[in-house]
């Protein structure tokens, strides 16, 4: 999904950062979190932001532990911002932003 929606917009180094994360925030929700997985993808002319969110509570400490586990290194290292939001009794989401660079 992530290869369809940006791959003819931007380039290979952006599409390949942000599939290997959405891989890694999906495996997560679905191991670590409840209900329904969901994933949002959003651009404009200056970034991508991913969001990757599940029905369960959020999870004490992760926006202060920052990378704690393997798939949050990856995170840490790949993403220009990143962080987690509660969405109330909907759930958590974390997200990312890739920073569109120009030639």
């Amino acid at each position: 999904m992530v290869r369809a929606e940006l791959g003819d917009l931007f380039d290979g180094e952006l599409v390949e950062n942000a599939t290997i994360l959405v891989s890694e925030l999906v495996t997560n929700a679905l191991l670590h979190g409840q209900g329904a997985a969901f994933l949002s993808i959003k651009h404009d002319s200056r970034r991508v932001r991913i969001e990757v969110g599940d029905d369960g509570p959020p999870l004490s400490g992760l926006a202060d532990e920052k990378a704690d586990g393997f798939g949050m290194k990856f995170l840490e290292r790949l993403a220009d911002r990143w962080g987690v939001e509660s969405a109330g009794d909907d759930g958590k989401k974390v997200w990312f932003e890739l920073a569109i660079t120009t030639a």
